[in-house]
């Protein structure tokens, strides 16, 4: 989460995914599989939010009429 408030980009993108990866290569995960479980879950928890959050719009605002 520290790695997330670097103000260079949104998100810490980048930082994070830096940091996640090499803190599992680190615990023994295999480098490949590191990368693709960060990335994984930088779409779950960075990516997947958005469009949730605009089809949630789109029904309030529909909803709001």
């Amino acid at each position: 989460m520290a790695l997330a408030i670097v103000p260079i980009t949104p998100g810490g993108l980048g930082f994070v995914e830096t940091g996640l990866t090499g803190a599992l290569v680190l615990a023994g995960v295999d480098a490949n599989s590191a990368v693709v479980a960060t990335l994984l879950y930088r779409l779950m928890l960075f990516w997947l939010p958005i469009p949730v959050g605009a089809l949630a719009w789109g029904t309030w605002t529909v909803h709001r009429r």
